[in-house]
């Protein structure tokens, strides 16, 4: 057997800065001894061959540089981060791991499909944080190769349009990093966001968090550059046309479907000059509903507003660790009787609004907020330290209509509270 490897989220260094009491609190839910720790969160993959007919083909294709039979490779480049996945790493289950890595240049791609042979799978790679499974080899073919986009990395902003021409392989961090070398930003947040590319975001149609301000990846793509075994696709990059559709109209959402995103030409924003915090706690989810409702109709759409349930806002106040300061806080919560069963409401905007519909709850300033937006990807440390007890936690994304939302909102809650019971 190899070495152990790391298998949980992001950095093995890191690991979630929570208070002891929210895990306690979690463990308890689940009757689980938060000492008991029953997996360590590695992964011992078997030994594995190198195929000589596999690199000779890929050989044909690119220098031995760019390809790579390691089982560290390998092994992390079958695997994503969904909760089915999780459950076979902590099982020690047999995960189905591609047969090599290679990290080809934009250039190389269009010899590599017309080249490669009709026996090898190729399986596109971005930042490994997908949830859908979609990095794990399917085998339907002899050999599966994974494809990693790194190497995609042209990188030019014109100003005078604001508009960033970019390969599809820059991290978030790195992206974000360049633009605001020139003041500038795209705006796209996910919880996802140091892990994850500019080419996963495009083939998800990821929305980040500042969304309501920046729009999800279909409202700030205005063009790419999709490579396919048929040929090659490049739109003519503007804000819109009246005929036909645009190849980033297949592009944004289809999972890689119909080809491979190397480029991709997006709208970016000057940074914003300010950003202003606000926290309200309502006496209930519903009102908080209501009190989002009510601004947004009115045209009022901060760059976040995240409304946390009763359960998630008493989760949050167990996450803040004890010190006189936050122990003031709470005191003050209870005074204005809002510091049990009440929801949470976090906004930051860029600029200073009234907000008059979130006066109905109550105003708690702003250190909830700011501290949501220190520690915005966070959680899923905090996650690892579940998985190692075998707590595995879901993610249910939706879109509703506001009319919608109690309904919604209250048939999720029995339905899961249901199986809770039941299991």
């Amino acid at each position: 057997m190899n070495n152990k490897l790391f298998a949980l989220w992001g950095e093995e260094s890191r690991s979630s800065d929570s208070s002891p009491k929210l895990y306690e609190y979690i463990y308890n839910q689940f009757n689980v001894n938060g000492n008991n720790i029953i997996w360590d969160g590695y992964y011992s993959p078997p030994s594995l061959s190198i195929d000589e007919n596999l690199k000779k083909q890929l050989l044909n294709c690119m220098t031995e540089d760019r390809i790579s039979f390691d089982v560290k490779d390998r092994f992390y480049h079958s695997i994503g981060k969904a909760a089915s996945e999780y459950i076979r790493l902590m099982n020690g289950e047999k995960i189905e791991i591609v047969d090599a890595v290679i990290y080809p240049t934009e250039e190389q791609v269009p010899y590599l499909f017309n080249n490669i042979g009709k026996d090898i799978e190729i399986v596109i790679f971005g930042g490994g944080t997908s949830v859908t499974e979609g990095l794990t080899p399917k085998k339907k073919r002899k050999y599966s190769v994974s494809l990693d986009i790194k190497n995609f990395r042209d990188f030019e902003i014109n100003k005078e349009s604001l508009v960033l021409e970019a390969g599809t392989g820059f991290m978030g961090p790195e992206l974000e990093k360049k633009l605001n070398s020139e003041n500038l930003t795209l705006g796209h947040f996910p919880e996802s966001f140091e892990h994850s590319t500019i080419g996963g975001w495009i083939a998800t149609n990821a929305a980040g968090q500042e969304s309501n301000r920046y729009g999800k990846m279909k409202e700030m793509v205005i063009g790419v550059k999709m490579i396919t075994p048929t040929g090659t696709y490049t739109d003519h990059p503007v804000p819109a046309e009246s005929a036909f559709f645009k190849v980033s109209d297949l592009a944004v959402g289809s999972e890689g479907a119909y080809g491979l995103i190397t480029k991709a030409w997006l709208k970016v924003n000057p940074i914003p000059s300010n950003r202003y915090f606000h926290s309200y706690m309502f006496h209930s989810f519903m009102d908080g509903i209501e009190a989002l409702r009510d601004e947004f109709r009115q045209g009022n759409s901060p760059m976040v507003s995240r409304l946390s349930d009763e359960t998630e806002t008493a989760l949050s106040m167990l996450a803040i660790k004890d010190s006189f300061l936050t122990n003031i806080f709470k005191r003050y919560l209870n005074m204005r009787n809002v510091l049990d069963k009440s929801a949470l409401l976090i906004l930051i905007d860029d600029k200073k609004s009234s907000y008059k519909s979130f006066k109905k709850g109550v105003s708690i300033g702003s250190a909830p907020a700011k501290f949501w937006y220190k520690t915005r990807y966070d959680r899923p440390y905090m996650y690892n330290e579940l998985l190692k007890r075998g707590i595995v936690a879901e993610t249910i994304e939706t879109s509703m209509l506001w009319g919608s939302a109690k309904t919604l909102y209250n048939n999720v809650i029995q339905h899961i509270s249901v199986l809770y019971r039941t299991r």
